[in-house]
C-alpha cells in the first residue's frame, strides 16, 4: 500500500514539474519596442498635463518660486512655451480642457480657478469661500468642477461655468474624519464623481439632467367649408 501511494506521489510531482515547465516566463518589454523622449520644459516643475483642443499638451508650473506660478504649453515636436500668471504665488496645480475650447486649471494658493485661452490669454476667477481648490475636471453639464479643501470651513465640491461664475460650493459631510477631497471626474452615468483621501470613501454628485422634450403637437386636421357665392 505505501508503494502505491509513493508512486502515486511521483506522478504528481512529475506532472507539476512538468506543469510548471509548460509556463512560459514573465513577458518584459523591449524598451526599443516603446523609444521615450525627454523634452527640457523649463525650471519651476512641470506638475499637471492634459491635451488641448489645439493638438499640443498643456501643463503647470507648479514650483512656488519666481520660476513658478505660470502654464505652459509643448507641442509634439517638443517646442515649449510658457505663459506667465497674472498674480504671484498663485501655486497653478491641476489643469484640464474645458467644454468652451480653452484651458482651466486651479490655484491652489491663489484660491482661484484659471482659464487660458489657446492664444495664451489668461483670466483669472476667485472662489467666493477662499477654499484651496486641487482638482478640477469638464462635467457632464457644460460646466467645471473642482475640489476645495477648507480646514475652517469644511470640504467642498464647486461648480464653476464657462463664464466664470461659481454656481454652487456643495458642502462634503463625512462623520469623524475630514473628506480632503482629491480626484474628480465626471462618470459613465452623466453624474460627477470625487475622492475623499482622509474618509477612504467616493462620492457622487448627482447632476440635474435636462428635461426631455414632450410630444410633438398632433396636427389637428382642418376641413375646409365650401364658399357658396350668390
Amino acid at each position: 500500500m505505501k508503494l502505491k501511494k509513493a508512486g502515486f506521489l511521483v506522478v504528481l510531482l512529475a506532472l507539476a514539474a512538468a506543469t510548471v515547465g509548460a509556463v512560459p516566463p514573465s513577458a518584459h518589454a523591449d524598451p526599443a519596442d516603446y523609444p521615450m523622449t525627454l523634452f527640457p520644459s523649463g525650471h519651476a516643475s512641470p506638475f499637471s498635463i492634459a491635451p488641448g483642443p489645439d493638438g499640443a499638451l498643456w501643463f503647470t508650473f507648479s514650483n512656488a518660486t519666481e520660476f513658478g506660478n505660470a502654464i505652459g504649453r509643448i507641442d509634439t515636436a517638443g517646442n515649449v512655451q510658457r505663459f506667465e500668471l497674472p498674480n504671484p504665488g498663485s501655486q497653478p496645480g491641476y489643469i484640464t480642457a474645458g467644454p468652451d475650447g480653452a484651458l482651466w486649471f486651479t490655484e491652489e494658493f491663489g484660491n482661484r480657478i484659471g482659464r487660458i485661452t489657446t492664444a495664451g490669454a489668461v483670466t483669472e476667477h476667485p472662489i467666493p469661500s477662499g477654499s484651496n481648490p486641487l482638482y478640477i475636471a469638464a462635467g457632464p453639464d457644460g460646466a467645471l468642477w473642482f475640489t476645495e479643501v477648507n480646514e475652517q470651513t469644511g470640504d467642498r465640491v464647486g461648480r464653476m461655468t464657462t463664464d466664470g461664475t461659481v454656481t454652487d460650493e456643495l458642502p462634503i459631510v463625512t462623520p469623524e474624519v475630514e473628506c480632503s477631497p482629491t480626484g474628480i471626474t465626471a462618470g459613465p452615468d452623466g453624474n460627477v464623481w470625487f475622492t475623499c483621501e482622509l474618509a477612504d470613501q467616493i462620492g457622487r454628485i448627482t447632476v440635474p439632467k435636462p428635461v426631455p422634450p414632450g410630444p410633438a403637437p398632433v396636427p389637428v386636421a382642418v376641413t375646409a367649408e365650401p364658399r357658396f357665392t350668390g
